[in-house]
C-alpha cells in the first residue's frame, strides 16, 4: 500500500527496500499533503468571508483560526474512527448534500442556460481537448489555471490510487474506470456548469453583480454573490457553507488515511497514526494562514513543484498499468482452468 507499488509490475520487489522506493513514497506523500493543506487553508478564508457577509461576524485572523480548528477536528475524528465509520458516513452525507443542493440551484436558477452551456461547453471541450490543453497563447492564464490545476491533480494521483484500491476490493477494473475516469469527470464538469453557469448568467444579466464582489474581496466572494441572486438564498448560503466544509473534510480524512497507509505499509493503519497525519496537515495549514496571502500563495507554487517528480511516476503507469491488467487476466484464466480439476 505504497506509491512505489505502482512500479511493481515493471521492477518487482527491487524497490521494496531500495532508497529509490523511499524517495518515490516521500515525493508522493509531500505532493498530496501540499494538495490537501491548500484547500484546508482556503476553506478558512472562504468561510471567514462568508460568515462576515451573511451573519456579520468580523472576518479576523482569530476567527479564521477558529474555523480551521473546527474543520480539522471534524476530519480528524472521521479519520480516527476508520474507513467503515467516519469516512464512509461523512462521504455519504457529502454526496447526498451535494445532490440536493445541486438540484436546488438547477430548479431555482437559470435552468435552461445551465443545461445549454453544459452541453455546448462540454462538447466543445471534448472536440478541442488537444488544442485547449496544449495552448500557450496566454501564459498568465495557463500558469494560474491550467498548469496549476494539472499539477494539483497529478500530485493527488499516486495516493488517490492507493485510497481507491483500498476501498474498492471486489470491484472490477471496468467498474473502476467507469466510476473514476468517466462518471466522476462528467459529474464534476456538470457541478462547475451549474454553479459557474449561474454566476455567469447573472453577471450577463446585470454586469458587476458577480465581478464587482470578486474585485472587492477576491474568489471567496463569488459563491456568496451568485447564491444571493437566487430565491431562498437565506437557506442556500449556509447550506453551501456546510457542504464546502464537508467537501474539504472528506479530502482531509481520506488523505490522512492514505498517508498513514503509505508510511506504515499497512492497509489498516492504527488510529493514532491516522490522527497524527490529520492533525499535522491542519497545523501546517494554520501556520500558512498566519503567514497571510504570501503563505498560501507560496503553497500554490509548491504544489506545482511537487507534481514534477510525481508526474514521472504517473508516466510509468502507462506501462505498468497494462502489464498489471494482463497478468491479472492470465491469473484469472488459470484459476478458471483449475476449477474443473478441483471440482472433479
Amino acid at each position: 500500500m505504497r506509491p512505489r507499488a505502482l512500479l511493481y509490475p515493471l521492477l518487482g520487489d527491487k524497490l521494496e527496500n531500495h532508497w529509490l522506493g523511499s524517495v518515490i513514497d516521500a515525493c508522493s506523500i509531500i505532493a498530496v499533503a501540499a494538495g490537501t493543506i491548500g484547500p484546508i487553508g482556503f476553506l478558512a478564508t472562504q468561510l471567514g468571508y462568508s460568515l462576515e457577509s451573511f451573519v456579520g461576524i468580523e472576518n479576523t485572523m482569530p476567527m479564521q483560526m477558529l474555523i480551521l480548528a473546527a474543520v480539522v477536528a471534524i476530519y480528524s475524528i472521521s479519520a480516527f474512527t476508520g474507513m467503515d465509520k467516519g469516512l464512509q458516513w461523512l462521504s455519504r452525507m457529502n454526496v447526498i448534500g451535494a445532490a440536493v443542493l445541486l438540484g436546488a440551484v438547477i430548479v431555482l436558477g437559470p435552468t435552461g442556460f445551465i443545461f445549454e452551456q453544459f452541453g455546448s461547453g462540454f462538447s466543445y471541450y471534448l472536440n478541442n481537448m488537444h488544442t485547449l490543453a496544449l495552448n500557450t497563447d496566454n501564459g498568465g492564464w495557463n500558469a494560474w489555471w491550467t498548469w496549476f490545476f494539472w499539477g494539483w491533480f497529478i500530485g493527488f494521483a499516486p495516493m488517490m490510487a492507493i485510497f481507491i484500491a483500498r476501498i474498492s476490493k471486489g470491484r472490477s477494473i471496468r467498474e473502476l474506470i467507469f466510476a473514476v475516469a468517466i462518471c466522476a469527470p462528467i459529474a464534476t464538469n456538470f457541478w462547475f456548469s451549474v454553479l459557474g453557469g449561474t454566476g455567469i448568467f447573472y453577471e450577463l444579466q446585470s454586469p458587476g453583480s458577480i465581478s464587482g464582489p470578486m474585485a472587492d474581496a477576491g474568489l471567496p466572494a463569488i459563491l456568496i454573490a451568485s447564491l444571493s441572486q437566487l430565491p431562498y438564498s437565506v437557506i442556500l448560503i449556509p447550506a453551501f457553507m456546510l457542504l464546502t466544509t464537508t467537501f474539504v473534510a472528506t479530502t482531509g480524512d481520506s488523505m490522512a488515511y492514505s498517508i498513514a497507509m503509505a508510511v506504515s505499509g499497512d492497509n489498516q493503519p492504527t488510529r493514532k497514526h491516522r490522527l497524527f497525519w490529520a492533525i499535522v496537515m491542519g497545523v501546517v495549514a494554520g501556520v500558512l494562514l498566519l503567514a497571510g496571502d504570501g503563505g498560501l500563495n507560496a503553497l500554490q507554487s509548491f504544489i506545482v513543484i511537487t507534481a514534477v517528480p510525481v508526474s514521472f511516476l504517473i508516466a510509468f503507469t502507462f506501462i505498468t498499468g497494462p502489464i498489471a491488467v494482463m497478468r491479472m487476466q492470465k491469473e484469472k484464466e488459470a484459476n478458471l482452468a483449475l476449477e474443473p480439476a478441483t471440482a472433479s
